[in-house]
C-alpha cells in the first residue's frame, strides 16, 4: 500500500489562529465546539486536529492541523496538500452563510498560520499571538527580534552600564536624589491616597441613590485640605556608599572578549559567540537569564567584603568540576550566593545555594574545599572598577576607611525548585556560628539565614527612631492631658474629701508608670527589631510580635532573651514547645512572639488587648505585598488601638491601597471607626536607587470627627 502527498513524502502540519473564543474555555471545550457543535466539520476535508493550544484567560487559540489520509478505490492512500486542508478549515470557520459562534453566541473567525515540515505539534512556528503571514514574514521578524535580544544579552556591559541597571540614580548628586524621591512620595503616595478616599465617598453616594440602606457620612475634613497628608522632607541615609549589609549574587558565567575564535564555551546556551569566552563566576543578572552575570566590583553600594568573597568564589569556580546552574535547562549545581555582614561586630555570614547532584561525594569534597577558601578574614578585592564619574565623589577614600570583617558562619542550602525557596527552607550549617550578630541602638540582635533584617543598618536606626518617636509623642500627649486633668481636679472647690485625694494619688501613680502598661503590637515583626527597640528605650512595656517566618520568630525570642526582656528557661530553643515555655508565666504579658500569619491571630490578640489598662499601639512593617485584608479588618475593629504606625517599603502601591482601606468609612467588611493619616515621613534607605521607606502615622478618628460634628 502506497502513500503519496502533494508536497513530497514528508507529512506536514499547519496552524490556524482562532479569535473570539471565550476566556474560560479549555482545549477540551474548543475541540468539542469544532468537532461536534459546529455543523459540517469533516476531518477529510478540513484536516485532523492534532493539538489545540490556548493560554488561560486569552480570547484566542491555536489549532494545529494535519491532512487526513484519503483511501481511493484502487487501495492507494492519498494525503491532500496541507495548504488545501488549511484553506478549507479557514473557509469553514469564516463561512458567512454559516457563521461559527462560541458558546455564548459571539462570532469566531480564523486566521491562516504557517505550514511546517515534520508533522509535529507546531509549537515552534512563530508566536502564538500572531504570525498570520503565510510566507512566514512575521515568524522571521520574531526570530530576528529574538536574535537581537539575545545579542544584546551577550554584550559585555561596561561598569557604567552595570551601575545603571543596579543603582540607576548613581549619576545624580545625592541632594537631587532626595528631591526626586520626596516628590514621588507626594505625587504617587500622599495625593493618590486622598484621591482614592474621595472616589470611595463618591461611590458610596452613587450607591445611596440606589440603596437606601447605605449610610452616608460627610467627607473628611482632612481630605478637603490642600495638603491632606503632611509629607515631611525625606531623611537622608547616614551612609551614601557601601551601605548594604546583605546582597545576593547569582552563579553564572562572566564574558570576556578573546581574539582566538576557536575557544569553546561550556555554558548550556544555544547561542554561541566565537569571540567571547565564558568564565564561571558570580554576579548580578543585569542581562536576564540568557546573558552573563555582572561583577559587583563596580557597584558603589556593595561593601568591599562582599566583593572579596565574590573574588574567592570566582577562584573556586575556575577549578570546580561542578558547573553553575542554568535556569532554562535546569542543569548544573551552584545557584545563589547570599552574604550578610556587620561592620559593628566584624562578622560575615555566607550562604551557598545549590541544586541536587548525582555524585554526593564530589559535592561534599567541593563544599569542604570552599569552606577552607572562605574561612578567616575576608581578603581585599582586587582593584574595584568604579565608573569614572564616581571616582571624584570620594568613594575610594571611604572604601579604604571601612573596617575589615571575617567569615564567621557558612551555610549550604540544597534547593531543587524553580523559583525562590521560602524563608524557612532548611539550610545546612557547615562552619562557625549559627547566626550573625548585629548591634542596633541599645540592643544586640542575632540573625538567622532565613530571617529578615533591614539591609541598611545605620539607616534602620534612623527609621526606627521615627517609628518610636511617633509612639513616644502620643504617650507624652496623653501624659500631659492626664496631668492637666489632675490639676483641674486639684484646683476644684469640691476637692476636699479623702476619696478624691486617694484617687488623685492613684492617677498620678498611673501617670508615672504610663510606659509599663503601654502595649505594642508589632505586626510582621521579623527578628523583633522594632518592638524590642521601643522596649529598650522605655517607650512601651509590653510587646506582642507576629510574623509568618518561623526562623525570624525564633530569632526574635532569642533576641528578647539576649537583651534581658525575656527569661531563658530552656536550652532547646529550636523546639517550638520549649520555646513557647521560655516565655514564662510571669513574662507572658510582657513579651510574646507568635509565628503565624497575622490575619489568623491578630483578631484574637487585639481582643485580649481590651483588658490592657494602658494605651495600645500597633506597628506594621509588611513585605512589598502589603497587609492582608483580614489584618486591616482586625486593626480597624480593635478600637483600643488609637495610633497605628505603618512602615512601608512599597509606598506607591501597597501603602496607597492599605491606607485607603484603613481610612475608608465603616462597612460590614471593615467595621470600626476609621483611621486618618496625620503625618508621613520618607526615609532614604537605598541611596542611588529609586526606592525609599515611608513611615505613615495614622490616628483613630473620634466619633464626632467621623460624623463631621467636630
Amino acid at each position: 500500500m502506497s502513500t503519496t502527498t502533494a508536497n513530497g513524502p514528508t507529512a506536514k502540519t499547519a496552524r490556524v489562529q482562532l479569535h473570539g473564543v471565550l476566556r474560560h474555555s479549555t482545549q477540551k471545550d474548543l475541540r468539542k465546539l469544532i468537532e461536534k457543535t459546529w455543523k459540517g466539520h469533516d476531518p477529510v476535508v478540513h484536516g485532523n486536529i492534532v493539538k489545540i493550544k490556548k493560554v488561560p484567560g486569552a480570547t484566542w487559540a491555536t489549532v494545529t492541523l494535519d491532512a487526513a489520509v484519503v483511501n481511493s478505490k484502487d487501495g492507494t492512500e492519498t494525503v491532500p496538500s496541507i495548504d488545501t486542508t488549511l484553506e478549507n478549515f479557514v473557509q469553514f470557520v469564516n463561512d458567512t452563510a454559516h457563521p461559527k459562534e462560541n458558546e455564548r453566541g459571539y462570532a469566531v473567525h480564523a486566521k491562516r498560520g504557517l505550514c511546517r515540515d515534520g508533522g509535529g505539534d507546531g509549537e515552534k512556528e512563530g508566536s502564538d499571538g500572531g504570525g498570520d503571514d503565510e510566507d512566514g514574514e512575521e515568524t522571521d521578524q520574531n526570530r530576528e527580534g529574538k536574535r537581537r535580544k539575545l545579542d544584546a544579552a551577550m554584550t559585555i556591559k561596561s561598569p557604567s552600564e552595570i551601575c545603571d541597571a543596579i543603582a540607576p540614580m548613581w549619576k545624580q548628586p545625592y541632594e537631587e536624589q532626595l528631591r526626586c524621591k520626596n516628590k514621588e512620595m507626594v505625587r504617587r503616595c500622599a495625593i493618590v491616597i486622598c484621591k482614592e478616599i474621595k472616589k470611595n465617598f463618591a461611590k458610596r453616594e452613587r450607591e445611596s441613590k440606589r440603596n437606601a440602606n447605605v449610610k452616608l457620612t460627610p467627607l473628611y475634613e482632612w481630605v478637603k485640605e490642600r495638603k491632606g497628608i503632611n509629607v515631611k522632607d525625606i531623611l537622608p541615609s547616614p551612609q551614601k556608599f557601601f551601605y548594604r549589609n546583605k546582597i545576593e549574587l547569582t552563579f553564572g558565567y562572566r564574558y570576556e572578549k578573546i581574539a582566538d575564535a576557536s575557544v569553546e564555551d561550556d555554558c548550556d546556551n544555544d547561542h554561541e559567540s566565537k569571540n567571547i569566552k565564558k568564565i564561571p563566576s558570580v554576579g548580578f543578572m543585569v542581562s536576564g537569564w540568557d546573558g552573563p552575570v555582572a561583577s559587583p566590583f563596580c557597584c558603589p553600594h556593595v561593601p568591599s567584603e562582599f566583593c572579596g568573597i565574590a573574588g574567592v568564589l570566582d577562584d573556586f569556580l575556575s577549578s570546580s568540576p561542578l558547573k553553575p546552574y542554568h535556569q532554562k535547562s535546569h542543569k548544573g549545581c551552584w545557584r545563589v550566593l547570599t552574604m550578610r555582614s556587620s561592620v559593628r561586630t566584624k562578622q560575615c555570614m555566607v550562604i551557598v545555594q545549590h541544586a541536587p547532584v548525582d555524585d554526593a561525594d564530589i559535592l561534599s569534597a567541593e563544599k569542604d574545599r570552599l569552606i577552607k577558601m572562605l574561612v578567616g578574614e575576608v581578603p581585599n578585592p582586587s582593584a574595584r572598577d568604579f565608573p569614572d564619574p564616581m571616582v571624584s565623589t570620594g568613594v575610594r577614600e571611604e572604601e579604604k576607611d571601612r573596617p575589615r570583617v571575617a567569615v564567621t558562619s557558612i551555610f549550604f542550602q540544597e534547593y531543587a525548585g524553580v523559583s525562590i525557596p521560602p524563608p524557612d527552607h532548611p539550610v545546612q550549617h557547615s562552619y562557625g556560628k549559627e547566626f550573625l550578630e548585629e548591634r542596633l541602638g541599645k540592643c544586640t540582635f542575632q540573625i538567622s539565614p532565613g530571617a529578615f533584617f533591614q539591609v541598611n543598618t545605620e539607616g534602620a536606626e534612623r527609621l526606627y527612631k521615627v517609628v518610636t518617636d511617633a509612639i513616644a509623642d502620643d504617650i507624652n500627649k496623653k501624659r500631659e492631658s492626664n496631668g492637666r486633668n489632675n490639676d483641674e481636679e486639684k484646683n476644684s472647690p469640691d476637692d476636699s474629701n479623702k476619696e478624691k485625694t486617694a484617687e488623685e494619688g492613684e492617677k498620678k501613680q498611673n501617670n508615672d508608670n504610663f510606659d509599663s502598661s503601654t502595649l505594642l503590637f508589632d505586626v510582621c515583626c521579623g527578628t523583633g527589631t522594632i518592638g524590642l527597640t521601643a522596649m529598650s528605650e522605655g517607650i512601651v512595656g509590653k510587646v506582642v510580635g507576629v510574623d509568618i517566618s518561623r526562623p525570624a520568630i525564633l530569632d526574635a525570642r532569642r533576641n528578647a532573651v539576649r537583651n534581658g526582656m525575656m527569661k531563658d528557661v530552656t536550652k532547646d530553643e529550636d523546639s517550638k514547645n520549649e520555646m513557647d515555655k521560655s516565655i514564662g508565666a510571669d513574662h507572658e504579658e510582657i513579651v510574646r512572639f507568635i509565628d503565624s500569619r497575622a490575619e489568623l491571630v491578630l483578631s484574637s490578640e487585639t481582643y485580649k488587648a481590651r483588658f490592657n489598662s494602658g494605651p495600645t499601639y500597633a506597628i506594621v512593617d509588611p513585605a512589598r505585598e502589603g497587609l492582608h485584608h483580614n489584618v486591616i479588618k482586625a486593626l480597624r475593629s480593635a478600637e483600643k488601638i488609637e495610633r497605628l504606625v505603618y512602615v512601608s517599603c512599597n509606598p506607591t502601591k501597597t501603602l496607597t491601597r492599605d491606607a485607603t482601606m484603613l481610612c475608608a468609612p465603616s462597612t460590614k467588611k471593615y467595621p470600626g471607626l476609621p483611621f486618618k493619616p496625620v503625618s508621613a515621613q520618607p526615609v532614604d534607605m537605598f541611596p542611588m536607587t529609586s526606592h525609599c521607606e515611608m513611615v505613615m502615622i495614622f490616628d483613630r478618628m473620634s466619633k464626632k470627627e467621623y460624623e463631621g460634628k467636630e
